[in-house]
């Protein structure tokens, strides 16, 4: 791997600036089945960038190992390195600030913590307007969606799922369409709708396997629990024949079946 190389050749050169930046990506492209490794380049490149003195780098590496760590259920870990990006963030840069609010709220929304979780995506949406950033509206919108979906907000949770549907198929983002309607697909067992549920988790696990994007460890323990409590009302057969249809099924195909009324 190129990033490997790069990681390489920095300890090589002494280079402690760009060993921090290359250990910065190689963390953050990481398989997310890998947290260790992941968490190991990250903490290396936040130390280097301590001692740097790179707080532009440190508030970078934080929100990624706050986000590493999220996915992986190290909920102590991410709340403690997103609210430092997010304090190191706010006057030096707004992605880092859109990044660590959006994670924060995802956060806070699996801990249950409805209103800290919806004024976290809320500011964030307002930086996004402000600085016209499309692609990173639409996933603070689908991490809002998703908190409505654990409140209960079943109503509010399609609207905001249909409305990043949409600017998801405009942007052409592929691994954002799945995620919605993976959203959906959880809304679905919620509303009863058992078989529609489980044809869009077979789609959305057949285009995870082609894509290579492999789901995130708390995504999939979200998934799998829908998956048990479909299995304890729905018969084996038809089970495997929703699953079946689902994989069989086009993108497209199952966008329509997920937002169809």
């Amino acid at each position: 791997m190129l990033f490997e190389e790069s990681v390489a050749l920095y300890r090589a050169l002494k280079d402690k600036a760009g060993l921090a930046e290359a250990l910065a990506i190689l963390g953050g492209f990481t398989d997310n089945q890998d947290y260790l490794r992941a968490k190991l380049y990250l903490e290396e490149s936040l130390a280097l960038n301590r001692e740097l003195g790179n707080v532009t780098g440190i508030g970078t590496v934080m929100v990624r190992l706050g986000l590493r760590a999220l996915r992986h259920g190290d909920y102590p870990l991410a709340r403690a390195t997103l609210e430092e990006s997010l304090a190191l963030s706010r006057s030096l840069s707004k992605i880092n600030t859109i990044h660590a609010l959006e994670w924060l709220g995802d956060l806070a929304g699996r801990q249950g913590e409805y209103a800290q979780a919806r004024a976290y995506i809320a500011e964030g949406l307002s930086l996004t307007k402000a600085t016209g950033q499309i692609f990173e509206s639409t996933w603070l919108l689908t991490r809002l969606g998703y908190v409505a979906l654990r409140q209960g907000e079943l109503t509010e949770a399609r609207a905001l799922f249909e409305a990043s549907q949409r600017q998801f198929k405009e942007l052409g983002n592929k691994d954002g369409i799945v995620f919605v309607l993976e959203g959906l697909a959880s809304l679905a067992v919620r509303q009863g709708r058992l078989e529609q549920a489980v044809r869009l988790f077979g789609r959305t696990d057949a285009v995870r396997e082609a894509i290579s994007n492999t789901r995130p460890l708390v995504e999939q323990a979200d998934i799998d629990r829908d998956l048990a409590t479909i299995r304890s009302q729905l018969d084996e057969a038809a089970f495997k024949q929703a699953w079946a249809t689902g994989r069989a099924m086009t993108l497209e195909q199952a966008v329509a079946d997920a937002l169809e009324k």
